[in-house]
């Protein structure tokens, strides 16, 4: 671990380790998955139910497990959670090798799974944040975003790999024997306490409590309602309108794979500049990054060629990755650690609840009104919504605190 910065404590360094095996396997194991149902003789149709097996459960047991990983050490609830994906990814390949093919086992051990993801992710941002360096967090959250990123990017590229080279169910086996390490190394987290909420407090009232605080700031509560609206847009355009307008374009899926290549790419360079820049005006700088997004939807109004389509799509990433950071940085500085397990969980809930909502309605939007139009409306609701958001006092207001200004 001696390759990290001087600034980097015992702490991050063991998080950081354990996030990027951890995330290889999280993005890996959908596709095996996949592949895995169609084997054993599943249809398209087995495979959503499968699919959706693994989703449902983020949805409904967010809210509990934000509550919980404030009751909770975050430490056991992330080793839990890494060891429970573990057993359900390498019991699903083991069932394949065995031939056991039932539908219901499949879509149990995905539900497993993706209880395992519920619980994971308020633990895990709640612990991010409270390991951070403080004098430099946005460098922090930046250097722990650009390992989540290139985990995401290493773990769809050895789950499809794996796939291709030993079959679905050893690649299942191997995506599930990825997490044991993560949860091994979490183990020597020694992460400081937090004022935790009464244990014996109902579990309902530790919910309405995350939720009183997760409303009690303004910006924040403006900033989900937009941003998971913009996502359900963003999910609507790269998923049903992008591929439509490559595949009647010369550029084919190879072009539109190469676009989403370049946001990739612009991901890992906003989070480089993020180690670099300490933004004075947080969420303003963040927002106003986060519209660069737009340019690569106006590429495809005007027609730009493949080239400057690929680099609006590069800018949009690193605009979302600068937006990243700053919303981090912004939640660590503004609430209470005793609750943010909490309010991660809301704002994960939200994100997640609107975002099919975008694929549901782009397709019907393109077919009654055309394409063209169709990307008009999406562009202009991010912007629009988006000034909106950076018109709000509360975060044109609000600074980057230095340990001056805490002290």
């Amino acid at each position: 671990m001696a390759s990290f910065p001087a600034w980097a404590s015992w702490n991050f360094r063991i998080q950081a380790f354990s996030t990027a095996i951890s995330t290889i396997g999280i993005n890996a194991g959908p596709i095996a998955f996949a592949f895995a149902v169609l084997q054993a003789g599943g249809s398209a149709s087995d495979v959503g139910l499968v699919t959706a097996a693994r989703t449902a459960p983020v949805i409904v047991f967010v809210l509990y497990a934000g509550a919980i990983g404030d009751r909770i050490s975050r430490k056991s609830m992330m080793v839990a959670s890494n060891l429970v994906s573990a057993v359900s990814f390498m019991c699903f390949g083991l069932a394949l090798q065995q031939g056991w093919h039932n539908i219901v086992v499949m879509c149990a051990l995905s539900f497993a799974a993706g209880t395992a993801t519920a619980f994971y992710y308020p633990a895990a941002e709640a612990a991010n944040l409270q390991i951070i360096d403080a004098e430099n967090p946005e460098k922090s959250l930046a250097t722990l975003r650009l390992i989540q990123n290139s985990g995401q990017i290493i773990g769809a590229g050895i789950g499809g790999g794996i796939v291709a080279l030993c079959g679905p169910a050893l690649g299942l086996i191997c995506c599930g024997i990825v997490f044991v390490p993560a949860a091994i190394l979490r183990l020597g987290l020694l992460l400081p306490a937090v004022a935790n909420v009464d244990k014996r407090e109902n579990l309902w009232l530790n919910m309405r409590t995350g939720w009183q605080e997760f409303i009690r700031f303004r910006w924040l509560w403006a900033m989900v309602l937009q941003m998971s609206l913009v996502n359900a847009m963003v999910v609507g355009f790269m998923g049903v309108l992008g591929p439509i307008y490559a595949r009647s374009s010369p550029w084919g899926a190879a072009g539109w794979g190469l676009v989403l290549t370049f946001q990739t790419v612009g991901f890992m360079i906003g989070g480089l500049a993020m180690t670099r820049l300490r933004p004075r005006k947080l969420l303003l700088f963040g927002n106003a990054a986060s519209l660069l997004f737009v340019l690569l939807p106006c590429a495809l109004i005007f027609g730009l060629p493949l080239p400057l389509a690929a680099t609006a799509s590069l800018a949009g990433g690193v605009g979302d990755e600068i937006y990243g950071v700053c919303w981090l940085a912004a939640l660590r500085q503004e609430v209470s650690q005793a609750k943010m397990s909490r309010v991660a969980s809301y704002d994960m809930f939200c994100s997640i609840a609107f975002a099919p909502l975008g694929g549901v309605i782009a397709g019907p939007l393109e077919e009654h009104f055309g394409l063209q139009p169709s990307l008009v409306v999406i562009s202009l609701f991010i912007t629009l919504s988006t000034i909106a958001v950076m018109l709000l006092r509360d975060v044109r207001s609000m600074s980057r605190q230095t340990l001056a200004d805490v002290s």
